[in-house]
């Protein structure tokens, strides 16, 4: 597959049976339009099978999207309104690590609605595992297993939502739950776990709950 960069706005690249567009940080702000527009995507791309018309609407929205935002930071100065998807850099060298692409997507997803819903969390690597911290205390981690991915909330957390996890259909441990690569993530209870581990370590210095 050939990568063709367009005026570091977006890139392309051919495929046998599609075109990929990397529209790069300004995806998470299309992700309606594009699914409405009938294009299958991934978390930082999307395609366009050769057999379908183009949307030249949609494509002309992410350039000119990126045109203003652009144009905001000249006039008003201050931080890009997609800084935050910009931050997820920092699992960039983690996720390129999965060599299963649908796994590689599907932790890619979970990591960006995380960073959307809760902006003010600092996404961070640590001990080799993509987590999210508040004012220097860990809220919630991820890691990747060849059937799963798992969760980990702290053994709080876990204690806390066992009857909720055990609802979702997880399996769990003491530090972590499962979320298998078929199934579909509960973002309703990763809202409610990273919400109350928020709320609940507002008070504290270290890292870990002692």
């Amino acid at each position: 597959m050939e990568e063709l960069p367009v005026q570091g706005e977006s890139s392309f690249a051919t495929a046998k049976n599609h075109l990929s567009i990397y529209p790069k940080e300004t995806m998470v702000n299309f992700d309606d339009e594009i699914a409405q527009a009938g294009y299958s995507a991934s978390s930082s791309l999307f395609r366009i099978q050769w057999i379908e018309p183009v949307n030249y609407e949609l494509q002309e929205k992410i350039f000119e999207f990126k045109i203003k935002d652009r144009l905001r930071i000249q006039i008003f100065g201050g931080n890009s309104i997609i800084s935050k998807e910009e931050n997820m850099e920092v699992f960039a060298k983690y996720l390129a690590g999965i060599d299963n692409p649908d796994h590689r997507d599907r932790t890619g997803e979970i990591l960006r609605w995380v960073a959307n819903k809760f902006p003010n969390l600092e996404p961070q690597i640590k001990w080799n595992t993509p987590m999210f911290s508040d004012h220097g205390t860990f809220i919630i981690g991820f890691s990747t297993a060849k059937h799963h991915l798992s969760v980990s909330p702290e053994e709080v957390g876990i204690a806390h939502f066992a009857d909720d996890i055990a609802q979702a259909g997880y399996s769990a441990t003491k530090g972590l739950f499962r979320i298998p690569w078929n199934e579909p993530v509960n973002y309703e209870l990763l809202e409610k776990m990273i919400e109350f581990n928020i709320q609940d370590k507002a008070e504290y210095t270290n890292f870990w709950r002692k």
